[in-house]
């Protein structure tokens, strides 16, 4: 079976999106831990300032404060920042995906990628692609867009041919 597609950019970021999705509670809570120490430093300039009745000083933290509560008030902002920055990392590529009794070999570029069917992990059916896992933080993206839904229900067939398991 061939497949020829082409990874955009939101591919990208729906991937990094599914591949960090168990790390995002951890991150969440790091996040703000780290505003609210920076915010109670910069309470305690302002502490120190009033006390000695600087009054540039307590300005000059209050306002360090209201442009920092302002920067990062929410952890959505910062997360979709960080998919699209990982998304920009990676090129727009038209591909080939071809899966045989071997394994999958992807060619893009002029590089060819092949994959064993026995260092296939999982994969993974979002709505609109699907991720052939094959390394840790590696997968083949194949947006649903490009296939008909009898290439789509092939693909799937021949995942589960070669028992590559369905990631939950």
């Amino acid at each position: 079976m061939e497949i020829q597609y082409q990874n955009t950019r939101e591919d990208f970021k729906v991937f990094y999106q599914i591949l960090w999705s168990s790390q995002k509670v951890s991150r969440r809570s790091q996040y703000y831990y780290s505003v609210f120490w920076y915010l109670a430093v910069l309470g305690l300039g302002i502490y120190f300032s009033a006390k000695h009745e600087e009054v540039f000083g307590v300005c000059v933290f209050v306002a360090l404060a209201g442009l920092y509560v302002r920067q990062n008030w929410s952890f959505a902002k910062q997360w979709n920042a960080s998919l699209e920055a990982y998304a920009d990392m990676n090129r727009e590529n038209l591909l080939d995906l071809v899966l045989d009794e071997s394994g999958a070999t992807e060619r893009f570029s002029g590089i060819q990628l092949h994959v064993p069917w026995s260092e296939i992990r999982d994969y993974t059916v979002d709505q609109e692609r699907l991720f052939i896992h094959f390394l840790k933080h590696r997968s083949f993206i194949i947006p649903f867009c490009y296939l008909s839904a009898k290439q789509r229900d092939e693909l799937i067939e021949t995942l589960e041919r070669h028992k590559v398991q369905k990631k939950a």
